[in-house]
């Protein structure tokens, strides 16, 4: 896997065309590798002293009697790739890792690979929220941290707090269509465990040599930003502004207020 190198991060200039299918094809490459395939294929995390989870939902639907009922193996992938991924967007949302709860917008039996449609309801709060900020516009696009479709996100955690080196390659793909590729002027990141991750969180114990060789390729700071609030990314010769937020949806969503500030913040940076 090329790595972002400092000195090419601006090669690239924004089109504005659509580029799922791009990440797609590498995502493909890099899950083709048994290498990098048998660290989350058949395998479980401990998250207790007698609780253990499968790292793919697929593997949980396969070996669960209680999942099996309502859907197959076949029809979950293992990556998941959002389609509102486009050059030049003005927001990009950040998130963790894919569900995969929508199995009914799986159609029958699905890739390992899975390019997940934009017309679907998950995106409806990410629209709002780009049209409160840019008045009547949705244009936004949503990238994971990380591709690996799992529904339960503490197994994640668990998983890369441990063997934090197996996410290596999809945090160097991150990086590279936010810095390469996507080019936003904010990134708002709407899940507290990717913000704990991009800020290196001291209270998870990021700042620790074990989670040196996950960082070194990705050439990003942050600097709080103390004119429009937030903070102030920088890779290389890109810049742009990031707020850290809750989901925009869902149990522990933003509250209303807090809504209305982060839209505050965002227009008037812009």
């Amino acid at each position: 896997m090329a790595l972002i190198n400092k000195n090419n991060i601006n090669k690239f200039s924004p089109v504005g065309k659509n580029i799922s299918k791009l990440l797609k094809i590498k995502y493909d490459a890099i899950w083709n590798d048994p290498y990098f395939k048998k660290r989350f294929c058949n395998r479980k995390v401990k998250l207790g002293s007698k609780t253990e989870e499968w790292i793919l939902e697929r593997d949980k639907c396969k070996y669960s009697k209680t999942s099996a009922k309502s859907c197959k193996p076949d029809e979950i992938p293992c990556i998941e790739i959002s389609d509102k991924l486009s050059e030049g967007s003005t927001l990009l949302f950040v998130g963790m890792n894919p569900s995969g709860a929508d199995k009914r917008y799986y159609k029958g039996n699905v890739n390992d690979v899975l390019i997940y449609p934009s017309g679907s309801p998950y995106y409806k709060a990410m629209a709002e929220f780009t049209k409160a900020c840019l008045g009547n516009s949705d244009d936004f696009s949503e990238l994971d941290l990380f591709g690996i479709v799992q529904g339960t996100q503490s197994v994640i955690k668990k998983d890369f707090l441990e063997n934090p080196d197996y996410y290596k390659e999809m945090f160097e793909l991150f990086w590279k269509y936010v810095v390469v590729k996507v080019q936003p002027k904010v990134i708002v990141v709407a899940n507290a465990l990717a913000s704990s991750i991009l800020r290196r969180d001291k209270s998870l114990k990021l700042n620790q040599t074990k989670y040196d060789n996950f960082y070194k390729s990705t050439y990003f700071s942050l600097a709080q930003n103390t004119l429009f609030g937030g903070y102030t990314l920088t890779a290389g010769k890109f810049t742009c502004q990031l707020y850290f937020s809750s989901m925009l949806s869902g149990q522990h969503a933003l509250d209303k207020g807090s809504r209305e500030d982060l839209v505050w913040l965002v227009k008037n940076y812009l």
